[in-house]
């Protein structure tokens, strides 16, 4: 057991990683921030925000599809993401009264993404019943 709060083992971790630790080339380029794609970062961020936001039952049945990825002329990215759930209630739940869950999802990832894209993003999100 260790607790990097209260520093408890943490020396004793810090040896057992050393220890263990093997000399070897790289297998990424130093330059190289992530192997995920751009369509995977975006999908995850809407996930993370879908878990933040939704009750527990929700976010593990949506599937997720990038329909439009497109830069514009003033250099922001557009992107269009539909999501698919199973049931009619899960829709209602997702997109909240007047539209204000799926709107605050979609604006908080579209922030997480200019974030990490280092542009404008404009994410539109969509909700229909898989059937």
């Amino acid at each position: 057991m260790l607790s990097a709060v209260d520093a408890e083992e943490v020396e004793a971790l810090k040896r057992y990683l050393v220890l263990g630790a093997k000399p070897g080339s790289w297998h990424y380029h130093s330059g190289v921030l992530t192997d995920q794609s751009p369509e995977d970062i975006c999908t995850n961020a809407v996930r993370e925000k879908l878990l933040e936001y939704l009750p527990q039952e929700v976010p593990y049945n949506v599937s997720q599809i990038i329909e439009m990825w497109q830069e514009g002329e003033n250099g922001q990215l557009d992107i269009s993401l539909k999501l698919y759930v199973k049931k009619e209630g899960h829709m209602k739940m997702l997109i909240g009264q007047a539209g204000q869950v799926i709107a605050r999802i979609a604006g908080e990832a579209g922030e997480d993404l200019a974030n990490v894209f280092l542009c404008d993003v404009r994410l539109k999100i969509t909700v229909k019943v898989k059937k």
